[in-house]
């Protein structure tokens, strides 16, 4: 048969000052144990869990800075390959993880400001700098119009071009006035002016034309008188030939007309 169970007895305590065990019971002046007792070890582990918590946070921080180098440098690389190769570049993220400790929330949050402040400045430098180009470009335009004005100001106006004079044609010499003819010789006056002549066509002819210096022309058969004023040339025509005589005084011009020609005698 089991043996009935029975309490435990007590634990032995320690004295106060020989530290030897009196029984039964715990005496009230009781000594801690030599060493400082568990209070010292408490507290020792208190200050060795602290300095391992900041060479944690100190590590943690460590490799966080040196994971937003890398993540820099990247988009820094990043940012080259998309100038050469036209790609976005993507802006390297400054929020942390939800697992990230107090200390590497706060290095991300000063990293995420620092990179805005950047960000901002270059930005605004960027701006100023091409605002700064456009007004010296609008200041060399500006500069390049002056000396143009200057120049066309200072340039000779070009003479106008004269056009030749024309010649004048040469006038034409006038045409010497005719000399007058001269008068004629008054014919020799005579006496016998005016008189009168008779014309007389004899022979084979029927018909002769009597042609005289002062207009007198007749034509006739046998025998015709004219008046004459001062000494007269005259012709004589028939169809068997020609002759001429001149009348210097009154009388008769007596004509034969033959197969030989005309001949004619006057007075």
């Amino acid at each position: 048969p089991a043996p009935a169970w029975q309490p435990a007895p007590p634990s032995p305590s320690w004295s106060g000052q020989g530290g030897e065990n009196i029984g039964q019971g715990a005496a009230p002046d009781a000594a801690p144990p030599k060493g400082g007792g568990p209070g010292k070890l408490v507290v020792l582990g208190l200050v060795g869990l602290a300095l391992l918590c900041g060479l944690a946070s100190t590590v943690a921080g460590g490799v966080y800075f040196w994971q937003s180098k890398q993540a820099t440098e990247a988009g820094t690389e990043a940012a080259t390959e998309a100038a050469n190769g036209g790609a976005e570049v993507p802006a390297p993220s400054a929020e942390p993880s939800p697992s990230a400790e107090p200390a590497e929330l706060a290095a991300a949050t000063d990293t995420g400001a620092t990179q805005g402040k950047g960000k901002a400045k270059a930005k605004a430098k960027a701006k100023a700098e091409a605002k700064a180009a456009k007004a010296e470009a609008k200041a060399a335009k500006a500069e390049a119009r002056a000396k143009e004005k200057e120049r066309e100001k200072a340039a000779p106006e070009p003479k106008p071009e004269r056009k030749p004079e024309p010649k004048p044609e040469p006038k034409p010499k006038p045409a010497p006035a005719p000399k007058p003819a001269p008068a004629p010789a008054p014919a020799a006056s005579s006496a016998g002016f005016p008189a009168a002549v008779k014309f007389t066509v004899t022979g084979s002819a029927d018909a002769a034309k009597v042609t005289c210096g002062d207009g007198q022309v007749a034509t006739f058969t046998g025998t015709r008188r004219f008046e004459f004023t001062e000494v007269t040339s005259c012709r004589i025509d028939t169809d068997e030939g020609r002759a001429a005589i001149t009348v210097r005084q009154g009388g008769a011009v007596n004509c034969t007309a033959s197969a030989a020609g005309l001949a004619c005698k006057g007075p």
